[in-house]
C-alpha cells in the first residue's frame, strides 16, 4: 500500500529522451566558437600613404566588429553554461526517476 501512495504522489510524465552526451558536445563547440572568434580576426594591415583615410576607416570598423564579437562570445558562453546546468539537471532527475521506478518495482 505504500508503494501505491508513493505512485500518487509522484505522476509520471511522457517520455522525452535526450542525448546528454550530444548536449555536452553542442556546448562545448560553443566554447570552441568563442575561441575562434576571438582568435581568428587579425587587424588590417599597416596605414599606406595614398589610402590613410580609407586604411582608418578599416580600422575603425574593426574596433566595432572586435566588440561585437566580444559580445557575442559573451553570450555564447552564457548559453554553454545554462545548457550545461540544464544537462545536469536533467541527468539528475533521471537517476531520481530510475531510483523511484526502481522502489515501485521492487515493492
Amino acid at each position: 500500500m505504500k508503494a501505491v501512495e508513493l505512485f500518487k504522489i509522484r505522476i509520471m510524465e511522457p517520455v522525452l529522451r535526450i542525448d546528454t552526451a550530444g548536449v555536452s558536445a553542442m556546448s562545448g563547440r560553443w566554447r570552441a566558437l568563442c575561441s575562434d572568434l576571438v582568435n581568428g580576426i587579425g587587424p588590417p594591415g599597416g596605414l599606406g600613404l595614398s589610402c590613410q583615410a580609407s586604411a582608418a576607416a578599416v580600422h575603425a570598423g574593426h574596433a566595432e566588429v572586435t566588440a561585437g564579437t566580444a559580445a557575442l562570445e559573451a553570450r555564447l558562453l552564457a548559453a554553454a553554461a545554462r545548457v550545461d546546468t540544464a544537462d545536469a539537471r536533467y541527468t539528475a532527475n533521471e537517476v531520481d526517476s530510475a531510483a523511484t521506478l526502481a522502489a515501485v518495482v521492487a515493492v
